[in-house]
């Protein structure tokens, strides 16, 4: 369930919606600044008469521009960032998928033992086993897309310990036909089965626990 949450980014989802927040609120030492130019136009006439010219007129104009600025200090933001919502409905999404991925993981694990287990029950038809290893290949396989590659990687390593262990001790018998035919094809069965005796023949569980 690590591996698979590694898989899709748990830690670095949750510190990235951590420093979101924190700059969220950072923002309220940041100032909004606002700019502004304006340029007015003047221009006016007027009827100015006199003795000598009853009709006069005086004409008057001029320019002038204004600069404007403001800036504007959200200080609120560093107590409630108007994104905090929004980062928690992302934060619940995130925690229902990953609830999902995990409830997935064990069903999935479980199906696998399951398939492990049909694999290795006394009396099974040739059929029934067939059937067993393809299920537990493609469970398998749904494990190796959710945790990329992780349970592969530790069948291997966990094999290859069993397999060097078994080379150093004497050699158990298959218990029935069909494990010799099955140990043929499957490499985790033909180091459990050259292993040292073990009493529980699902001791396999064990390849994943520390």
């Amino acid at each position: 369930m690590r591996a698979a949450l590694a898989a899709h980014d748990s830690d670095e989802f949750a510190a990235d919606v951590s420093d979101v927040e924190t700059r969220a609120r950072l923002t309220g030492l940041v100032p909004e600044l606002k700019l502004r130019v304006a340029r007015q136009v003047d221009e006016d006439q007027a009827l100015a008469p006199t003795e000598y010219d009853p009709d006069r007129l005086t004409a008057s104009g001029g320019v002038s521009t204004w600069l404007e600025a403001r800036a504007t200090f959200n200080l609120d933001h560093l107590v409630y960032a108007n994104d905090e919502p929004g980062l928690l409905r992302l934060s619940l999404d995130r925690a229902k998928f990953e609830r999902e991925l995990l409830n997935e993981v064990a069903a999935t694990f479980s199906a696998w033992q399951r398939a492990r287990a049909a694999m290795e029950r006394e009396g099974a038809l040739p059929e029934e086993v067939e059937v067993a290893e393809i299920t537990s290949i493609v469970e398998a396989s749904k494990l190796d897309a959710l945790t990329d590659g992780f349970f592969s990687r530790r069948m291997s390593t966990r094999v290859s310990a069993l397999s060097a262990k078994a080379a150093t001790s004497e050699p158990v018998a298959c218990p029935r036909p069909s494990d010799e035919r099955l140990g043929e094809q499957d490499p985790l069965g033909v180091a459990l089965n050259n292993a040292e005796r073990i009493g529980d023949r699902y001791r396999y569980v064990d390849l994943f626990t520390e």
